[in-house]
């Protein structure tokens, strides 16, 4: 049988496309918020020391200010966070997020900064 969209959306090429450019957009996309967060799995919220709450969504790990309701963004990843860790060190919350993935990685970084500490690669198998 054929699927019933088919027979009510017209799959037609735009007659006023102009000709396809390659070149890169003059202006980048930043990220300001996120809704939402990776609730397939448990234990994937902490407190930072700085009383900041930590969390996975999609790809990236959110440090959220709960007082003010800003964000902040490590975006390192370049798949979706399994899992998520963290340890309290003096003046610091260090965070371990692994990731999915052909070629996954844990990535250790701060919560205070989000510089990347450490990456471990090969210990998945």
């Amino acid at each position: 049988p054929r699927p019933p969209w088919l027979a009510t959306t017209a799959f037609l090429e735009p007659t006023d496309a102009g000709p396809d450019d390659t070149r890169a957009p003059d202006e980048a996309l930043d990220l300001e918020y996120i809704f939402g967060f990776n609730a397939q799995r448990r234990q994937h919220c902490f407190y930072a020391r700085r009383g900041e709450l930590l969390y996975p969504a999609g790809g990236i790990g959110v440090v959220l200010d709960s007082a003010s309701g800003a964000q902040r963004h490590f975006q390192h990843h370049a798949d979706c966070i399994e899992c998520l860790r963290v340890h309290h060190g003096a003046g610091d919350t260090w965070v371990a997020t692994g990731e999915l993935g052909v070629r996954p990685k844990v990535l250790v970084w701060s919560a205070a900064t989000l510089e990347v500490l450490a990456t471990l690669r090969g210990v998945h198998r």
